[in-house]
C-alpha cells in the first residue's frame, strides 16, 4: 500500500487515519531513498604480455575485490607506450613488439574500472619476473580470470579464432 516508486494507496490503507505521513500530506515523498553515493574511479593499465605463446598472469591477493582469481598484470593511471616501456623495464622485460587494446570498462557495486590495454611481445623472459607463465588452452581450462578483463582476455583468445 506504501509504495516507494509510486503513489501510496491511502485510500486503500485500514490505518491511514493514524498515518503521519497522510496527516502531514507527505505522503508522496515518503519513504525517502537516499541518493547513492557516486562509485570511485581507477584508471588502469593492463598488460596482455606475451613471451612465445606463454602469457603473463598473477594471482590476486587473498582478500578484497576479486580475491585469489588470477589477472593480467596491470599498473595504476593509464600509460603511453613510452611509460609502458620504462614499466616493462622495471619489471626486467624488453618490449619487442607493443599493440595498444581497445578501452575497456568494468563497474562494481562501487567503484568502475576505466582501463587501456597494451599487448606486449617480450624477449628475453625475465630471470626474476614475479608472474606464472600459461598457454593460452590453459589460461581457458585451468586459471579464474575476473570477467572486468574480459576485452584483454577475448582480444588474446580470439587471436587463434577462439573465445
Amino acid at each position: 500500500i506504501c509504495l516507494p516508486n509510486g503513489m501510496p494507496k491511502c485510500g486503500e490503507c485500514p490505518v491511514h487515519f493514524i498515518c503521519q505521513g497522510y496527516h502531514k500530506g507527505i505522503v508522496s515523498s515518503i519513504p525517502f531513498k537516499a541518493k547513492k553515493k557516486p562509485r570511485r574511479i581507477e584508471e588502469k593499465t593492463i598488460f596482455v604480455i606475451d613471451y612465445h605463446d606463454r602469457i603473463a598472469l598473477r594471482q590476486r591477493p587473498n582478500e578484497g575485490l576479486l580475491s585469489n582469481l588470477w589477472e593480467f598484470p596491470h599498473v595504476e593511471g593509464h600509460l603511453s607506450d613510452e611509460e609502458c616501456d620504462e614499466e616493462m623495464k622495471k619489471w626486467n622485460m624488453t618490449i619487442q613488439k607493443i599493440i595498444p587494446l581497445n578501452k575497456s570498462k568494468h563497474i562494481f557495486t562501487h567503484l568502475e574500472w576505466h582501463m587501456v590495454g597494451y599487448y606486449i611481445l617480450i624477449d628475453p623472459l625475465p630471470k626474476d619476473a614475479e608472474f606464472i607463465w600459461a598457454t593460452k588452452k590453459e589460461i581457458q581450462q585451468q586459471y579464474a580470470i575476473p570477467s572486468a578483463f574480459k576485452e584483454y582476455l577475448q582480444y588474446l583468445l580470439g587471436r587463434e579464432g577462439r573465445i
